[in-house]
């Protein structure tokens, strides 16, 4: 049986969004660098709601992903967020309670399924775990290796919700993006399944 992850959590920050401030002023038709302080602040959000609501990582950063449990031992542990591109350490809390890093002899990592597992090496099992919340932890790097990577739709959503939140800055009851069913079904369309 494979397994989902308990949380997720960001261990390093981009280094850079999957738009910048100038490509955003473009989209929104701005002549001057007066809002860019505010744009710069819209692209994070945009971010992070992109890829909260998809499970796609757009720019590069380490993760962490916590499991209770290893799977049996034909599953597999399904990291959120793609695309993966390489797990540095799978570690658990042993019987003890002792943090212990696995060998990566013991596990083998698929990162070309979406979403990325992580399953037993042949002839391998799971060593045995706490019997508490978080014992098994996935640190792994996800997202495209530069910004020009990112799908071109993937940015053109961010963008769209750069606009949305610029031209809405001040609206509290106006309908806007995020409540637009058109919106939400290209959202959805770019979900990753079996991550949320």
């Amino acid at each position: 049986m494979n397994i989902r992850h308990r949380s997720v959590v960001e261990t390093t920050s981009p280094s850079v969004e999957a738009v910048s401030v100038s490509e955003a002023r473009d989209f929104l038709n701005l002549d001057s660098s007066a809002d860019d302080s505010l744009l710069a602040i819209f692209i994070a959000a945009a971010r992070q709601h992109f890829e909260g609501v998809t499970g796609r990582t757009t720019t590069p950063r380490n993760l962490a992903a916590r499991f209770d449990v290893f799977p049996d031992n034909q599953g597999s542990m399904i990291l959120p967020r793609v695309p993966v591109s390489a797990v540095s350490a799978v570690k658990y809390l042993n019987t003890s309670g002792v943090e212990t890093t696995l060998s990566s002899t013991e596990y083998r990592v698929d990162t070309a399924s979406v979403p990325a597992r992580v399953g037993l090496a042949h002839g391998k099992s799971w060593p045995d775990t706490a019997i508490m919340e978080s014992a098994v932890t996935i640190e792994y790097s996800s997202g495209f290796a530069s910004a020009e990577l990112v799908p071109a739709v993937d940015r053109n959503i961010i963008l769209m919700l750069v606009a949305d939140m610029y031209e809405h800055r001040n609206a509290q009851s106006e309908l806007n993006l995020t409540n637009d069913s058109k919106f939400d079904r290209v959202l959805a369309a770019r979900q990753i399944p079996e991550v949320h």
